[in-house]
């Protein structure tokens, strides 16, 4: 007897007990086959995504595959009699599955395919949690939605999105990103709206996962937001004075994120992170990724990280040498060696020599990324190559201009190659350019003026008409091209008389960007 009234142990509340009591994987299984004709669409839904839980959480007990199968077959079955909270729950679960291989994983997609169809079927009867949730699931799976399904389930959302929880705005905006979304208008503002109101409420952790996903939707409708949770985060560093439970991923992606929003916080809140990155460093393994993009974040900044912070990314660079550096390791050690010199930071002659050797000998070592970095690395620092590596890299420019090479890269690798003396003139790839350029009336790119001073230099032939574009390019994105990429553009401009006097509008700003750009 309970409250004056009789329980079974078939009872729905004392199924649905049981399920919240198991501590296993197969104590769940159990439930299934001891209760597998009292079991309702909720008990399913609760098994499922317990079991999702537990696995995640390394309490599998070593389960065979055919009781798992067994309840993914229950819950497909059960779909289709399930109200919209146990959609929800099952469709959680599934976003849970992306952390396991094989099998669990597929089946996990069908069954969000499912509740997918039946959230296009009847969208007004789910909540704005519920939709979440299964947002979230296509996220965690990397399930790319059609931008009409996205655009329909955005806005009902945002009917109620100012009653969600931190953890689920918070989680809607981190969807936009990871399925390269941006909301229409009114939706952006309702959803900076909701961040703005529960920013008092979150957690460093939370300020900078917000912080990621606003930097990355770049809205101006979120202005507000950025505001309040840039300010938030900088109070949480002041007042934590660098003792947060911060690691070095998030350190990395709060300096990226002001970078992309080309926030400036107060010097104070710099010196703090820099200092919790340096501390980071010393008692664990720092990544060369993470490192990477903290010190690309600096660059934009125009600041100069702490001095510890880039002897330590020698340290890590040593590490990848040592590791025998395999293709993905040499690729992210070219990556922070060019970052370091970036920075102003005089990278010593050995690790120049090692990363070329490494270059050399490691097969399969090259791609888009590693040569790219290296040729840029190795001219602006005043590096000469070898002969063996200028083959190979020569080789790979040629083979690749055409089939892959994005035009921004491509610019500012035959732009390092002429800086490092690798003749082109006898090769067929400057010619194929430039019958590109003269073909192509869109060929443009911000890294143009670098190509036309080194097809200059090369001794090519430049069509009059890829000058102008150039020139054009220029004097409209001006603000968004590095220095060099500027000077570079001006001085092929200005030798064929493409820039005068009338000129000074656009001119005089971008000479100013070029020559008051300092790493501090």
């Amino acid at each position: 007897e309970r409250g004056g009234r009789r329980v079974t142990a078939h009872s729905p509340r004392n199924i649905q007990g049981r399920i919240a009591r198991s501590q296993s994987v197969g104590s769940c299984l159990e439930i299934v086959e001891v209760y597998s004709t009292f079991l309702d669409d909720v008990h399913v839904s609760s098994l499922y995504n317990k079991v999702a839980d537990l696995r995640r959480g390394r309490k599998g007990g070593g389960v065979g595959r055919e009781a798992l199968e067994h309840l993914s077959e229950l819950v497909k079955l059960r779909l289709p009699s399930m109200n919209t909270r146990s959609l929800s729950t099952v469709a959680n679960a599934c976003g849970k599955m992306g952390n396991f291989e094989g099998w669990c994983v597929d089946d996990a997609v069908c069954i969000l395919g499912h509740v997918r169809a039946r959230v296009n079927a009847s969208l007004g009867d789910f909540t704005a949690v519920d939709i979440e949730n299964v947002l979230w699931a296509h996220g965690k799976l990397g399930i790319r939605l059609h931008p009409e399904e996205l655009d329909s389930w955005y806005c009902r959302l945002s009917e109620t999105v100012g009653d969600l929880p931190v953890k689920s705005v918070v989680s809607l905006l981190y969807t936009c990103q990871r399925q390269r979304y941006r909301p229409p208008p009114a939706v952006m503002s309702a959803l900076g709206r909701a961040a703005e109101a529960l920013v008092p409420e979150m957690s460093l952790k939370c300020l900078t996962n917000v912080l990621s996903s606003l930097a990355h939707l770049q809205s101006d409708e979120m202005q507000d937001s950025v505001f309040a949770v840039t300010a938030s985060i900088s109070r949480e560093l002041e007042k934590s004075g660098g003792r947060s439970s911060m690691n070095l991923r998030n350190a990395a992606n709060v300096l990226w994120s002001f970078a992309e929003l080309q926030y400036y916080p107060p010097d104070k809140v710099l010196r703090l992170l820099d200092g919790k990155v340096l501390a980071l460093l010393q008692s664990e393994r720092g990544g060369a990724f993470v490192l990477n993009t903290y010190l690309r974040a600096c660059h934009k900044l125009a600041r100069k990280p702490h001095e510890g912070i880039l002897e330590a990314s020698l340290a890590v660079i040593s590490e990848g040498f040592l590791a025998g550096s395999g293709r993905d390791v040499l690729r992210q050690t070219c990556r922070l060696i060019k970052s370091l010199i970036m920075l102003n930071f005089e990278v010593p002659v050995a690790y120049l020599t090692s990363l070329e050797k490494s270059l050399v000998a490691t097969e399969g070592a090259l791609d888009h990324v590693t040569v790219h970095d290296s040729l840029w690395a190795f001219a602006t620092s005043g590096y000469s190559i070898g002969g063996e590596y200028e083959s190979r890299a020569t080789r790979y420019v040629e083979d690749h201009a055409f089939d892959g090479l994005k035009r921004g890269a491509l610019c500012r690798m035959i732009w390092s190659m002429t800086i490092l003396r690798v003749p082109l003139k006898d090769s067929s790839l400057l010619d194929g350019i430039a019958a590109c350029l003269s073909e192509d009336a869109n060929w443009v790119s911000h890294s143009f003026g670098l190509l036309l001073w080194a097809m200059r230099d090369q001794g090519c032939e430049v069509d009059p008409a890829a000058l102008r574009r150039a020139k054009a390019h220029t004097s409209m994105n001006w603000d968004s091209m590095t220095p060099t990429e500027i000077l570079y553009s001006m001085d092929v401009l200005s030798s064929v008389d493409l820039v005068d006097a009338s000129d000074g509008a656009w001119l005089t700003p971008a000479l100013q960007r070029a020559r008051t750009f300092v790493i501090r």
